[in-house]
């Protein structure tokens, strides 16, 4: 991978991180996060207000990460439209900002622990509505 990465004069620009153990330390140095698997590291992105690529080749991007909204999602397995969606992020500082922004209130508003909280509370109240 790493010869790749120098044939294609990328060495200077990706780092592969490996395991970290600070990944607040991690999420806030970024520019933008770019995955291709998902899962909560996105969310953890979002909340330090990072622009989220998400690619995947099936299209089930996160109902968290809605494109053009609170991440740029690309759907797709071909390498080629993914590095323009990268490439359209890099370009574009001000939509990197508000990606960010309303990833971070997204996350707050959504997926928050006081949200989860309220949101497990109506469950609750539901079902003991349906059992009495």
């Amino acid at each position: 991978m790493h010869n790749k990465l120098e044939q294609l004069g990328l060495k200077q620009s990706v780092i592969f991180t490996g395991r970290s153990d600070d990944m607040p330390v991690v999420l806030n140095a970024l520019d933008i996060l770019v995955t291709m698997s998902g899962g909560s590291v996105m969310f953890e992105a979002m909340a330090c207000a990072k622009p989220v690529l998400s690619v995947r080749p099936d299209g089930r991007h996160s109902l968290h990460t809605l494109h053009n909204q609170t991440a740029w999602c690309v759907t797709t397995d071909d390498a080629v439209p993914a590095a323009q969606g990268l490439a359209e992020l890099i370009k574009n500082p001000e939509l990197r900002r508000r990606l960010g922004d309303a990833g971070r209130s997204w996350v707050r508003e959504h997926l928050s622990h006081q949200s989860l909280v309220k949101r497990t509370e109506a469950l609750y109240e539901k079902l003991l509505g349906l059992t009495l």
